[in-house]
């Protein structure tokens, strides 16, 4: 499952809860239960607290935290500039 369909499974569960008096960390945690990735996304990055609707749960999780789910990991750039990087023709480093 790419990081897409993880969001939309996510969405999907939480249009299920009653949003009327706010949702709760374990509201959220309740809900995704049998569902390992999104269970560690809702623990790891949702504070503790109410929520009033699904899009303000989705604004507190970063991108980063579903690449996390799926298992990749960020390495940063796959390249460096030759001017970027340590020697001579960095300009940094004259």
């Amino acid at each position: 499952m790419d990081a897409t369909e993880m969001r939309e499974a996510l969405v999907g569960l939480m249009t299920g809860l009653d949003w009327s008096q706010g949702v709760d960390k374990s509201a959220l945690l309740r809900e995704v239960a049998g569902d390992e990735a999104l269970t560690r996304i809702i623990d790891d990055y949702v504070a503790e607290g109410q929520y009033a609707d699904a899009e303000q749960v989705l604004t507190v999780i970063p991108v980063q935290a579903w690449q996390d789910a799926q298992g990749d990991v960020w390495r940063g750039a796959s390249t460096l500039h030759a001017i970027e990087g340590p020697g001579p023709d960095n300009p940094a480093l004259r």
